[in-house]
């Protein structure tokens, strides 16, 4: 993430990370540290982005027990500044990602009983009751 607003990719700067990212782990790691029990069901690349995802989760509270890793994938990563005006730039890259290699046969079902709050590609469902 760049450090400063209108810096653009086409030009060095400063940026800020690596950090886990996406909806889901930017939601449950914030919940995490504020002391609520999250876990996360995900796909990494045996790479240092997809170690610096679980140690960072894993540091902050989350339960990284359902992230699977892939030996012969890359971890997704995506850049951001502040580049314009409209808002963010993003970069992705997600070709050959582990996360794209992904299925429900990765899920451990156990981890889904209970009273629990669910995302799904930034989508929150709700299961049960919460206490």
């Amino acid at each position: 993430m760049a450090k400063k607003t209108k810096q653009r990719f086409t030009n060095p700067g400063l940026y800020r990370g690596p950090f886990p990212n996406g909806a889901p782990a930017i939601y449950l790691n914030q919940a995490a540290r504020l002391g609520a029990s999250c876990g996360i069901t995900a796909c990494v690349g045996d790479d240092d982005f997809g170690w610096l995802n679980i140690n960072r989760l894993s540091a902050d509270g989350m339960d990284v027990s359902g992230v699977c890793i892939f030996k012969t994938k890359s971890t997704g990563t995506a850049f951001m500044t502040y580049g314009n005006e409209d808002g963010r730039e993003y970069i992705f890259r997600f070709t050959d990602a582990a996360a794209s290699a992904f299925s429900l046969d990765d899920i451990d079902g156990s981890a889904l009983n209970g009273d629990r709050i669910i995302f799904v590609r930034s989508v929150c469902y709700r299961l049960g009751t919460l206490g």
